[in-house]
């Protein structure tokens, strides 16, 4: 559960959830699970080419700058650091 109040999450998670229901043992950078995790990829690619998922594309700084101003200090992905600045000097 460390990875939940860690500093950062891994770039990817691979569980195996019939022996370790509560996620503590990250498999994916085990070689011994390589070729699940490349169909996990390969899946993932998939559904997102499929259902024409944008969660990974980059949000533009006024779209970034609006969830600021509604928000405020619930914003904390460092995405929002590049426009902080921005809404501060909007302030003064």
């Amino acid at each position: 559960q460390l990875i939940f109040f860690g500093p950062e999450k891994p770039p990817e998670e691979l569980y195996d959830l019939e022996n370790d229901p509560h996620e503590i043992h990250n498999l994916a950078e085990d070689s011994a699970f390589q070729k699940e995790l490349e169909e996990h990829r390969t899946m993932l690619k998939d559904w997102i080419a499929e259902t024409g998922d944008q969660g990974q594309a980059t949000e533009s700084d006024a779209g970034l700058l609006a969830a600021l101003k509604r928000w405020g200090d619930k914003c904390v992905n460092p995405e929002y650091d590049r426009v902080r600045s921005q809404l501060n000097e909007s302030k003064n």
